[in-house]
């Protein structure tokens, strides 16, 4: 029900970084990864400064197996909220 009001939501407001990035949660949470990244690329396209958009895309570029798209986000991630532990902690997994 949330995916088909983000996807109307998205058709009006086609430069919305937050509705593409709740968009990509919803997918990741279906485990629909492919959309989850398209959706988050999206938000990013239109504003790449908030920390948890990348963290999310690096969350789906793992569980796509491509670590190293993976370990770029998360450490893009880490530069906007250093010292945020989640995102040390999945940095430092990516790179084991």
């Amino acid at each position: 029900m949330a995916e088909k009001l983000y996807i109307q939501s998205v058709t009006r407001h086609t430069k919305d970084a937050r509705i593409y990035a709740r968009l990509g949660v919803i997918y990741m949470h279906q485990k629909n990864f492919k959309d989850a990244r398209d959706a988050l690329l999206m938000s990013l396209r239109f504003d790449s400064k908030v920390a948890s958009r990348h963290y999310n895309l690096a969350l789906v570029y793992q569980a796509l197996g491509n670590s190293q798209k993976a370990l770029v986000e998360v450490k893009q991630a880490i530069s906007l909220d250093q010292g945020n532990q989640k995102y040390e902690l999945l940095r430092q997994k990516i790179e084991l």
